[in-house]
């Protein structure tokens, strides 16, 4: 049996946008970020391109591109410290994509996310279906097979191992 693993690459141009908390005046609450979640979601649709939701258990990796500073355009390629905060960043497009990529992004189950510097200011992420059997390999591998620290390391790709 062949285990395939669908991977699907969305790329949201501009600077990276963190969610920002719901507003309030007077006695009604709003989302001040509604033309920008609504530019984003039709870019977001035009590259999925009417395919069906996916469906999880679903691994979610983002690199969100900010500008260098003025004075640091060597920068670019270098980790990104400041503000806005990562989960921020990851949370605006897992609300972006819900509905859109994905029914719910609760069937998302591992996250990995970094920010960077480049001169092109954007945010690139990747979905993947989650193979379980290749989660439960590794974890088998981790917790049982890994040699002690005083045996040199193997890799869990080698022919030995199977």
């Amino acid at each position: 049996m062949e285990l395939k693993k669908e991977v699907f690459i969305y790329n949201i141009p501009g600077k990276p946008v963190a969610l920002a908390r719901p507003r309030h005046s007077g006695t009604q609450v709003y989302d001040s970020q509604k033309r920008e979640k609504s530019n984003a979601a039709i870019w977001l649709a035009h590259q999925h391109n009417d395919r069906p939701f996916l469906e999880g258990p679903l691994e979610l990796t983002i690199v969100f591109y900010f500008e260098p500073p003025k004075k640091g355009r060597s920068m670019t390629g270098k980790l990104h410290r400041g503000r806005p905060d990562l989960d921020n960043c990851i949370k605006y497009v897992c609300d972006v994509a819900n509905k859109i990529l994905y029914n719910d992004d609760s069937e998302i189950a591992v996250i990995n996310a970094i920010k960077l510097y480049s001169g092109l200011p954007r945010t690139e992420f990747k979905l993947a279906k989650i193979c379980p059997w290749r989660r439960l390999y590794y974890y088998i591998y981790d917790s049982f097979l890994r040699p002690s620290p005083h045996e040199p390391p193997i890799s869990p790709f080698e022919d030995t191992l199977l």
